[in-house]
């Protein structure tokens, strides 16, 4: 249990669950972030960072922001004057490098490229005030006034969304759902006869094949040489910003596993 400004105090877990046996999934906590040596400010904010990055094929990029975000943040030009700002740029860079790296790495390489992604769910805290900033479907949500009121602090990215179905049309990307065949005991017979019933799976995107219609990483939906289309699955973040008053009480970072099980309400 530490102190810094107003963070009274943090926790953190993750778990494997059940069905898998690895994790994917990267926490990041930096209580105090220090002022980079290379900044010239008059003051330098007390500054907290929290995140959550839900890995996907593979933990490479998930590391990489785990230990690397925070600081495309906080060095870039804009901060602290501008932490919004800041937070786009800093995804940005994070996201341009990340790709480079990994095309650098792998060229003439086919068989060695990274084909990881993530989520990314981060609450940045300048002295009194809350940036709350995701690119995905992981979530944070905050609670007030003792659990008596929820205040959701991140809108999923799905490609079902209104929103972001019709950025993802406009740019010239495709959504579609597989679809699967089973067997179901028919109602209407008596019991052992079966019937067709058909399961269709989550919508997704295309370049990318993914649930999820923004993430970091995922090179091969993103970059023309690899059939991608860098403007489908982007790595720009929905930033939400507010002062910290004393009728909040906590803030919940969470994966999409939980939210799928539980509503907000059911959470806090």
């Amino acid at each position: 249990m530490k102190e810094n400004g107003v963070v009274k105090a943090y926790a953190a877990n993750t778990n494997q669950g059940i069905v898998r046996d690895y994790n994917e999934d990267r926490v990041s906590i930096v209580l105090n972030m220090q002022k980079p040596p290379q900044k010239k400010c008059d003051r330098w904010p007390k500054c907290s960072f929290f995140a959550i990055f839900d890995g996907h094929g593979g933990h490479t990029c998930a590391d990489f922001l785990r230990d690397n975000l925070h600081q495309f943040i906080i060095r870039d030009s804009e901060f602290p004057q501008n932490p919004r700002q800041a937070i786009v740029n800093g995804f940005w860079k994070s996201e341009m490098y990340f790709l480079d790296t990994v095309e650098k790495f792998s060229a003439g390489r086919q068989n060695m490229l990274d084909r990881s992604g993530s989520c990314a769910i981060v609450t940045l805290f300048v002295d009194d005030v809350c940036y709350s900033a995701n690119v995905g479907d992981s979530r944070a949500i905050m609670s007030c006034c003792g659990g008596k009121y929820t205040v959701a602090l991140s809108e999923d990215h799905k490609p079902n969304e209104k929103e972001e179905h019709q950025r993802i049309i406009n740019a010239g990307g495709k959504i579609y759902q597989t679809q699967s065949m089973t067997k179901v005991q028919d109602e209407n017979a008596k019991p052992g006869v079966m019937r067709d019933q058909i399961l269709l799976g989550p919508h997704r995107v295309f370049p990318g094949r993914l649930s999820v219609s923004r993430t970091f990483g995922d090179i091969e939906a993103k970059r023309t040489k690899y059939q991608g289309n860098p403007k489908v699955v982007i790595a720009t973040p929905d930033i939400k910003c507010f002062k910290i008053e004393d009728n909040y009480d906590y803030i919940v970072l969470g994966c999409d596993g939980i939210y799928d099980k539980l509503t907000n309400i059911q959470v806090i």
